[in-house]
């Protein structure tokens, strides 16, 4: 998952002798069972080779049942996570995210002029392009709740994730418009009657009744 993984012992009070109790628990455990059965044998009856052993033990068996199984499901496990992990990374997300530096901004009066800022960076031979937007493409948190019914049931209701953004964010993020128009600076109304839709929000606004969609 590209993220780094820091083991400190010390980072946490509890962890170092929570791993000597482990220990010594696990070594109780593991050495107290032979101990039992060796110490149950008759010595003279092994020496003279009638067979008194422990390898029948129903136990043990039981033991080696469960090494087995505990095995098998951590293999299954490694093939699960492996293969969740190349679906993350090989999935085609829809966008590029390469070579893209996203900037947060905290100062409300400085997002105001965003285009004079946009403006700025334009003159830097090594910026290509800039946007704005409230959210990123994979970080959308607010949403709008629709119905072609307002007395109706909470089955019906469709939640689309909504964020503004300027024209220059398709292009930036390199994504493909299937129909329709970009957002444009030439309409003044784009700025806050103008939506974009992805296929699924299509598909579902699609499937519902030709009726008036109520914003609620």
């Amino acid at each position: 998952m590209e993220r780094p993984i820091e083991l400190n012992f010390f980072s946490n009070p509890i962890l170092v002798p929570g791993l000597l109790v482990l220990v010594i628990i696990v070594g109780l455990f593991s050495g107290s069972y032979p101990a039992l059965i060796m110490s149950s044998l008759r010595p003279a009856q092994v020496l003279k080779g009638n067979g008194e052993t422990f390898s029948g033990s129903r136990l043990q068996r039981w033991l080696i049942v469960v090494q087995y199984a505990v095995s098998i499901t951590l293999v299954i496990s490694s093939l699960v996570i492996y293969r969740q992990l190349a679906y993350m990374q090989d999935r085609e997300l829809g966008y590029s995210k390469t070579n893209i530096i996203t900037i947060r901004l905290r100062d409300d009066a400085l997002f105001d002029n965003r285009q004079n800022l946009k403006n700025e960076w334009a003159q830097n031979p090594n910026i290509f392009s800039t946007t704005t937007s409230s959210h990123l493409p994979i970080n959308i948190r607010s949403s709008q709740i629709i119905n072609d019914d307002p007395g109706g049931s909470k089955e019906d209701d469709l939640a689309i994730y909504q964020f503004d953004a300027d024209p220059d964010f398709l292009d930036v993020f390199d994504i493909k418009l299937l129909a329709g128009r970009n957002f444009s600076n030439a309409f003044k109304s784009d700025d806050e009657d103008a939506y974009l839709i992805n296929e699924t929000a299509a598909r579902r606004l699609a499937g519902l009744p030709r009726k008036q969609l109520v914003n609620r």
